[in-house]
């Protein structure tokens, strides 16, 4: 057990603007995080039999529609976002390349990168964690930066953070000569 995840100051160090949302504390004190969970569950399950049924003119067809966009749009799509998650703060700390000395073990990870659009950038996102843009090189897809980008352009986010020009890269070992950090 983290017992960092049972320490307010913890919190107030890192999320201070979280503890002062009204929306949020709803949701952990209230547990209203599952209750909506679930009422989207049984909507798109309500969905998916509305439109079997219009489609086979059958109950059983609009059942079997209903309960698999139940498993696969709900259940499954969140063991895949849990587990993408994970792998980003686990597989981000073990296998991959740095662009940054940030004096942990955080590595970019391209495949990570890709599963968790752009979030396996992880050392990236150690070496400047308040920039919205993960991909720092031009190769490094990053399509959580590209929405982000497209919904400052329309006017609906704004102050976006974007990384430190202070930033200074690894430099690149000699041709031919491999470099292991840890």
């Amino acid at each position: 057990v983290n017992r960092d995840h049972y320490n307010l100051l913890q919190y107030e160090r890192y999320s201070r603007d979280l503890l002062r949302d009204r929306f949020y504390l709803k949701l952990e004190r209230r547990l209203l995080a599952l209750t909506i969970y679930l009422i989207h569950a049984a909507l798109f399950t309500a969905a998916g039999v509305g439109v079997g049924l219009v489609l086979t003119g059958t109950w059983q067809g609009g059942l079997q529609l209903g309960l698999s966009w139940l498993v696969w749009g709900v259940f499954a799509r969140t063991v895949y976002v849990l587990h993408e998650t994970w792998a980003v703060n686990s597989l981000g700390h073990m296998f991959g390349y740095q662009n940054y000395d940030t004096g942990d073990y955080s590595k970019n990870n391209w495949l990570v990168g890709l599963l968790a659009h752009g979030e396996g950038r992880h050392n990236n996102h150690h070496a400047d964690h308040r920039s919205a843009r993960h991909g720092h090189r031009w190769w490094e897809v990053d399509l959580s930066w590209q929405v982000i980008r497209l919904m400052e352009i329309v006017g609906l986010v704004w102050d976006v953070s974007r990384p430190s020009p202070r930033l200074k890269p690894i430099p690149a070992p000699p041709p031919g000569r491999r470099v292991i950090r840890r």
